[in-house]
């Protein structure tokens, strides 16, 4: 489905219980470290947890709805890599949906 505020990314929600490990999709790099601490809440439907996104060979990557993250700005990650865990989306309003929104773009 659409990404709200990222034309071009559609995405998949990749559902799971809040603390799983999340794997890097791909062999790339973190260019961009966004969202905010899932302790701060969120609203039904919007945004909340952290965003990372990743380019690789390939194109670029968008994932959100971390609890948590283990990389760093222009960290290099291998695919497979743990890179966070998936957010409570208790703080979103709506338990029992808690998942990692994934979106590619292939231009990049």
């Amino acid at each position: 489905h659409p990404t709200g505020g990222l034309p071009g990314y559609p995405a998949i929600d990749v559902f799971a219980a809040p603390g799983t490990k999340v794997r890097a999709p791909a062999d790339g790099k973190v260019d961009r470290l966004s969202g905010r601490d899932p302790n701060a809440g969120g609203s039904p439907g919007g945004s909340y947890g952290w965003s990372i996104y990743l380019t690789s060979s390939k194109g670029r990557y968008f994932l959100t709805h971390f609890g948590s993250h283990n990389v760093t700005l222009w960290q290099k990650v291998e695919r497979g890599e743990v890179i966070g865990t998936v957010c409570d989306s208790r703080v979103s309003g709506k338990p029992g949906t808690s998942h990692i929104h994934e979106g590619f773009n292939a231009g990049g």
